[in-house]
């Protein structure tokens, strides 16, 4: 198979160098046929197969002034997609058949290839954020079981390891699920990444600062935040939920009260982010590192 290829890339680069002024064809095979004069280069084979560009959407829909044509296997969804200059879109090709595939548009719905999770998402500002706290689970733990170093995934009030049945839960369902520091940190799926510190003050900035600021992010109404909700407008769009948090060892906490954000700061010294329902503030705390095995929501945040 390499030495297939290497021909198919030296033949093709001697062709360009060699042939650029002539209309031949050159054949690439194993028994001598003799090429189709329509194409340029014809490859032949009963046993091997040739090989497109494989790369995430996000590293396609990256590549600068794509080319009319250019065509690339996208490993985020297991698809082929082909580049329409005349209409400036990637085009899934499946079974013969198109499917226009517009690029990601931030406000549009965004399906978590690892999952089959559906987010939607809200443009604040310069920023695109799901506005759902992140759901992916490819573990689970009861609250009991807690890790510094290594990674742990719960569901507020889900004691138990099986992935499916904690996934069947309301709370799950509602609020997604809680990580600790090590999970945060490496769940957010392709093309998004795990919100910083940064991000969130410049989006508290936006919103007016932190007196207000909660208040314009919380869900409105008592569905799922405890009474008053005091202040909840979401006039960002951007929902936040109060999925609790585990605070002390095999203990949950704080559903319907509390939305508790990680974010991506120091490991030693990370911080994270609260609302009540008391209030419209939003307050930045910050903690030690032995404290990283606290389990809290996550919002990933598009690169």
């Amino acid at each position: 198979m390499k030495n297939l290829a290497k021909i198919f890339l030296t033949v093709c680069l001697l062709a360009g160098f060699a042939f650029g002024a002539k209309s031949q064809s050159i054949g690439i095979n194993a028994d001598g046929a003799v090429p189709d004069g329509s194409a340029l280069v014809d490859v032949s084979s009963t046993t091997k197969g040739a090989l497109i560009p494989r790369m995430t959407q996000a590293q396609i829909e990256a590549i600068e002034a794509p080319a009319d044509g250019l065509m690339a296997y996208c490993i985020t969804d297991d698809k082929y997609y082909l580049f329409s200059g005349a209409e400036a879109v990637w085009k899934e090709i499946s079974y013969g058949a198109e499917t226009i595939v517009q690029p990601f548009v931030c406000g549009a719905t965004f399906k978590d290839a690892r999952d089959g999770k559906v987010y939607s998402t809200v443009q604040i500002d310069a920023q695109c954020w799901m506005k759902e706290n992140l759901a992916y689970l490819p573990s689970v733990v009861g609250p009991a079981t807690y890790d510094i170093y290594a990674p742990k995934y719960y569901v507020y009030g889900y004691d138990g390891t099986d992935v499916s049945s904690a996934k069947a839960t309301y709370n799950y369902q509602t609020y997604g699920v809680m990580y600790n520091y090590e999970a945060a940190l490496i769940s957010c799926p392709a093309g998004w990444h795990f919100s910083t510190n940064q991000e969130f003050q410049t989006l508290i900035t936006y919103l007016g600062g932190t007196i207000i600021a909660g208040g314009k992010m919380k869900e409105t109404g008592t569905a799922h935040w405890a009474d008053p909700n005091e202040g909840a407008t979401n006039s960002s769009g951007f929902t936040a939920l109060p999925g609790g948090e585990i605070y002390y060892l095999g203990e949950f906490r704080y559903l319907s009260t509390w939305a508790i954000f990680w974010s991506n700061s120091n490991i030693l010294k990370p911080a994270y982010y609260g609302l009540r329902n008391n209030n419209s503030v939003i307050v930045k705390y910050e903690v030690t590192q032995t404290f990283n095995w606290r389990a809290r929501s996550v919002r990933c945040v598009k690169d």
